[in-house]
């Protein structure tokens, strides 16, 4: 499973749990609950998973300064209303299982990388063998 794929199954679940469509969080509706569940879904995608306000805005149909603002204004709104922070609370507890899907296909990245630098610097110190008894062959 890819990063993408599980963000994908995040929007999803995020979706039917707060009752609201992919629609309506791609939408213009300025309606108050739909506009502070996009507001939430933008803010858990900035802050918990991390990802770029560009990446964001693609997924919600939004531009990046838009995404800026939302992550600002919510994170505002969870500081002063307990409603905009126990909705922000239900949203992490099913988040987690995500985010350790995300951790395990990092730490594969990881260990691969490792690897490959691993070989490469095993086979930069055998390339540099065989110059130096080519040098000394030819030298």
């Amino acid at each position: 499973m890819t990063k993408d794929t599980i963000i994908n199954n995040f929007i999803n679940e995020f979706c039917e749990k707060f009752n609201i469509t992919l629609k309506e969080i791609r939408g213009k509706s300025r309606v108050s609950d739909i506009n502070i569940r996009r507001k939430l879904l933008i803010y858990i995608l900035r802050r918990v998973f991390q990802l770029t306000s560009k990446k964001v805005g693609l997924l919600v149909n939004r531009d990046h300064a838009n995404v800026l603002h939302h992550t600002a204004d919510f994170a505002t709104l969870i500081n002063i209303y307990d409603y905009h922070r126990e909705l922000y609370e239900a949203s992490l507890e099913f988040s987690v299982k995500y985010m350790h899907y995300i951790s395990e296909i990092k730490s594969n990245k990881d260990s691969v990388k490792a690897l490959l630098i691993e070989m490469l610097v095993g086979n930069d110190k055998k390339l540099t063998e065989q110059i130096n008894n080519l040098i000394k062959q030819n030298g």
